[in-house]
Parts: structure tokens; C-alpha cells; sequence
């Protein structure tokens, strides 16, 4: 899989690149405002509705808001939990594509379950 890199992060990539062996097999980045993660939701949307559906701010909000105070935080590990947990477990508040009130459905069939954790995974991997 090709990697891009952004031009900013040119010299740290290729610092990293030459000190990989010493490194360990994960490494986590967090950053501030605007590193992405509502880009990430409104991506991951289209997973789990169609690309028609565009989240309001409060979807967004509520998608992005652990249920959990462990899961708190900006980092993607935490921004991917938090969603994934939602699109599989439901019970996130949406309008529907009739404009009504609803309440976002668990997945109770695995496949379906399986196609929703793997596209978010490689969602993820996309960004990062």
C-alpha cells in the first residue's frame, strides 16, 4: 500500500523511516484541532448509510462523543473505537432520509459487522 506524505511531514516521515528498527511495532500520533477526525466521520458515513446521507454537526457530535470516559480523546485510535462502537452497537440519534427523528439499528448479522469494522479499518489506515 503507497503512502503519502504531505509535504510538511516530509523530514519527520524520513526520520522515522531511518530509525524504524528501533522503533516499536506501533507508534500512536495525536494531534489538535482540526487533525481530521470530522473528515473521518463524514467518510465513515458513507460506510454505514449511503453517500447520500450528509451528517448535520449534530450527528457529528454524537458520533464523535464516547460513551465511555476511558474513550475520550483525539487521537484515531480513540476517534475509530468511538465510531465503530456506534456503527455496530447503534443507538446513535440521526435524521432519516425522510427527515425523521431516529435511532441508529445495531448490526446483528456478522458479515455485515465484518464489512463495517474492515472498511473503517482501511478508512482509518487511509488517513493515517
Amino acid at each position: 500500500m503507497p503512502v503519502t506524505v504531505f509535504p510538511w511531514h516530509t523530514s519527520t516521515w524520513h526520520d522515522l523511516l531511518e530509525r524504524r528498527s528501533n522503533l516499536p511495532h506501533a507508534l500512536l500520533f495525536i494531534g489538535r484541532e482540526g487533525i481530521g477526525k470530522i473528515d473521518f466521520v463524514r467518510k465513515s458515513a458513507e460506510i454505514r448509510f449511503s453517500k447520500e446521507k450528509v451528517l448535520n454537526d449534530l450527528e457529528i457530535v454524537g458520533l464523535l462523543t464516547p460513551n465511555r470516559v476511558e474513550d475520550e480523546g483525539d487521537d484515531m485510535w480513540k476517534v475509530f473505537n468511538v465510531v465503530q462502537e456506534k456503527f455496530v452497537r447503534g443507538g446513535m440519534n440521526y435524521l432519516s432520509s425522510k427527515g425523521q427523528r431516529t435511532k441508529l439499528k445495531g448490526l446483528q448479522n456478522i458479515i455485515a459487522v465484518n464489512r463495517v469494522n474492515t472498511k473503517l479499518w482501511e478508512l482509518a489506515e487511509s488517513i493515517i
